[in-house]
């Protein structure tokens, strides 16, 4: 195995999102397999005994530097220093938007192996998330100047608003465009040793997507589920009378809040009084004026002991997700700790379901389509909740710890010279 592995990731956990966690988990197993690993972020790194073994380059960049990510990843610095620490190491593992330096890094030193470790779709999408902002789904282009730009323009609009807002992060994007066109992703391929992706969904999408570069892309690519942390344990259900709803995703537009609400009221019509809701995360109230309502539970984030008492509470897990999330930790998360998820069939979601039918299931798009598998697991739930609660906790833990065991495996094979 090699003895030197180099991390460039711009952001690191507790921060960012699944591919944050996903990186967490790795750095710990190499840490305890005995590696010596250099990370190299933008990120406050609070690793503990753990971290025999690290250490930590940090960015000279402030953290808020990481919201406008094509700028950042233009600096001349972070290109210098990653081709200075790349030339010391022995592998280079790459989870975050830095792959577009693996030119860079391979002329610095031929013999560095170099892992990319494709998280969403920035190899072949300018706002990762293949979601086609024109025509409201899935998209089919790659880096089309044209409609990328007017993508771009309409994402920020839509997620984020204002009347500059769209403006910024559209030179932001197009920053990031004209850095990936002058990376190449030919060039990006030819000198990456090895991607993973995380689901098998992800892979056939962007291999459909690259072309004539589709084969060299497969030869090079593996999938390997995420591992699960073991600290998500199943959680005993403490149920009131009401069926109690939780969404994991706050009021974000891609996440599907707009469904999200349009589902509650639907359910509120059939029964104004069997159903409430917890909102846990990013929430702004923006959204739906209509959230002043004592069924209607906004947390924002919370703790863990506060998750854990969300939890408790919860009936089953919504998630409406609108883009093709490769493999989102929330379905996972939500059968390990005993409750059922109802999830629209996107991305890897499918993947994530350990026994379909019974720890939970995908759907359409629709608010409809979630309204009959809802009100079936909500009578399933009140016969026996707590019998039921335990066998989706069971069956999710046999599932994911297997899956764990064989990605800390095949990671871990990777990592050999």
């Amino acid at each position: 195995m090699a003895s030197d592995v180099l991390i460039l990731s711009e952001l690191f956990y507790p921060q960012g999102g699944g591919a944050e966690t996903a990186t967490h988990l790795y750095l710990k197993s190499m840490l305890d397999a005995g590696l010596k690993v250099t990370l190299f972020t933008n990120r406050d790194v609070h690793m503990g005994e753990t971290s025999k073994g690290l250490e930590v380059v940090r960015f000279p960049l402030g953290a808020s530097s990481c919201n406008k990510m094509g700028l950042l990843m233009a600096s001349p610095y972070i290109k210098r220093r990653a081709v200075q620490l790349a030339k010391i190491h022995d592998v280079a593992y790459i989870p975050g938007k830095l792959f577009t330096l693996a030119s860079d890094l391979k002329r610095a030193n031929p013999s560095l192996k170099i892992i990319t470790h494709l998280h969403d779709y920035q190899l072949i999408c300018p706002h990762a998330s293949l979601y086609n902002f024109l025509d409201e789904g899935r998209c089919g282009y790659v880096w089309d100047n044209t409609k990328c730009r007017r993508c771009i323009y309409r994402y920020e609009s839509v997620v984020r608003g204002g009347p500059i807002t769209p403006i910024l992060g559209l030179i932001v994007g197009e920053g990031w465009r004209l850095i990936h066109n002058a990376s190449k992703i030919s060039e990006i391929i030819e000198n990456t040793d090895k991607f993973i992706t995380v689901s098998n969904t992800q892979f056939n999408l962007i291999s459909k997507r690259l072309s004539d570069l589709s084969n060299p892309f497969s030869r090079k690519t593996a999938t390997i589920y995420n591992p699960i942390n073991d600290d998500v344990k199943h959680v005993p259900p403490s149920f009131d009378n009401k069926v109690c709803l939780a969404c994991f995703s706050g009021d974000r537009y891609l996440k599907g809040f707009e469904n999200l609400m349009t589902l509650f009221r639907k359910l509120k019509e059939i029964d104004s009084q069997k159903f409430c809701l917890k909102i846990i995360g990013h929430f702004t109230g923006k959204r739906d004026k209509t959230l002043i309502n004592d069924d209607i539970e906004t947390l924002g984030y919370i703790s863990s002991e506060k998750l854990i008492e969300a939890y408790r509470k919860t009936c089953m897990v919504l998630f409406m997700s609108l883009w093709d999330e490769p493999l989102p930790y929330t379905v996972a998360e939500a059968q390990l700790r005993g409750r059922p998820v109802l999830a629209t069939k996107v991305g890897g979601v499918d993947e994530l379901i350990a026994e379909p039918g019974l720890t939970g299931e995908t759907v359409g798009y629709t608010a409809e389509s979630f309204i009959e598998p809802v009100i079936r697991y909500s009578e399933r739930l009140a016969e026996q909740p707590s019998l039921m609660s335990e066998e989706i906790g069971r069956k999710a833990n046999d599932f994911f710890n297997a899956r764990t065991e064989k990605a800390y495996q095949d990671f871990k094979d990777l990592l050999k010279k």
